[in-house]
């Protein structure tokens, strides 16, 4: 909370600054236009009966202000002069913590400790030595002029329309230090400078719109284009589902046709091993069953010698591995053998044998 009367004054130097680096976005003609503009009239007060414009010895009445104010008021300042022998200097220490209200301190320390009213004089401080972070006092350096001194000089300036920036108090050997006793609420900065920081602030504005257009220009186009592809998905999906039911009929249809091409290829085996076994068994000899499955076969029936059976199908070209699959059995009622064959059957030689047949009809 300490700190809070100091946020005012770092909100104007950030904004100094800001708009000064904004100010770079201006051309560069323009810039150095405005640099060759006279920003400050400077004005010495060291004899406050005859003031005189700073390095020159014209004196800076009334009628000469009111002259320069026609001339430099719309884009300058004024700014008075004053050596440091006219002021009182004096130093003050006071608690570390109190810096940040230091200007309320001193005023009130200089009507406790002076005959000076806070209204009879204009005021400023700096430090008067070097200071550490955490120390628990500081010794600052208060400068106090008499209003009296540059209160007509600071009447004519108004008079002439011009506004004042600040009374800086020099030293003569080293006029580049100084300490600008005017209020901060009542400096009035170069209006040329003024000019940059709103043209810079404007330019900044304009560069916000021109991004924030382009931004959005550039996120609708982006949505479009998504809104598009997803489109574009959402089709070609279609379309590969399309496909893919496509190739799973086929696969069926595929699937479907090797079952009766099979079918068609056990039907003809079934038709030649048939053919065989009629071709090669004796009249004697009745099948009651056959089962082909692949390559293996197995016939059930009855003869009236089934051993002989054995023999006879062995010479068959397309059978092989012929043997009985279980014992033979006899039949008191029918005086026959019930048997069980098993064989392997010749593949290739089975459907060339079909083939030849199917040729010859």
């Amino acid at each position: 909370i300490a700190r809070w009367p100091a946020i005012p004054g770092s909100m104007r130097r950030v904004w100094r600054w800001w708009t000064n680096e904004l100010s770079t976005l201006l051309p560069s003609g323009m810039r150095r236009v405005a640099g060759n503009f006279p920003k400050t009239v400077a004005i010495d007060a060291t004899d406050p009966a005859r003031p005189v414009f700073d390095g020159t010895a014209h004196a800076a009445d009334r009628d000469a202000l009111v002259q320069a104010g026609r001339r430099w008021r719309w884009i300058g300042a004024a700014r008075i002069i004053v050596p440091i022998d006219r002021c009182l200097v004096r130093d003050v220490r006071i608690p570390g913590g109190a810096l940040a209200r230091v200007d309320d301190v001193l005023l009130l320390d200089l009507e406790q400790s002076t005959v000076f009213q806070r209204g009879d004089v204009v005021t400023g401080w700096r430090m008067a030595e070097p200071t550490a972070a955490g120390q628990s006092h500081v010794t600052v350096q208060q400068i106090v002029l008499k209003r009296s001194l540059v209160s007509q000089l600071m009447n004519d300036l108004a008079a002439a329309a011009l506004p004042l920036s600040g009374i800086y108090v020099v030293a003569r050997q080293d006029r580049a230090s100084s300490v600008n006793l005017l209020p901060p609420d009542q400096r009035r900065g170069d209006r040329a400078t003024a000019l940059m920081r709103r043209l810079a602030a404007g330019a900044a504005v304009l560069v916000l719109l021109l991004g924030t257009s382009l931004y959005a220009m550039t996120v609708s186009h982006l949505q479009g284009a998504i809104e598009a592809t997803r489109v574009e998905v959402k089709r070609s999906t279609i379309e590969a589902q399309s496909i893919t039911r496509s190739l799973e009929q086929a696969d069926a249809a595929a699937g479907h046709m090797r079952q009766l091409r099979q079918r068609k290829r056990q039907d003809h085996l079934v038709v030649a091993v048939w053919e065989e076994l009629t071709r090669l068994l004796p009249a004697t000899a009745w099948i009651t069953d056959l089962k082909l499955e692949s390559n293996a076969g197995q016939i059930d029936g009855l003869s009236g010698n089934a051993a002989d059976l054995i023999a006879i199908l062995t010479r068959s070209p397309i059978l092989n591995s012929v043997s009985f699959a279980s014992p033979v059995t006899r039949d008191p009622q029918r005086g026959v053998e019930r048997f069980q064959i098993k064989f392997q059957v010749k593949r290739k030689a089975a459907m060339l044998d079909t083939a030849i047949e199917v040729k010859r009809l």
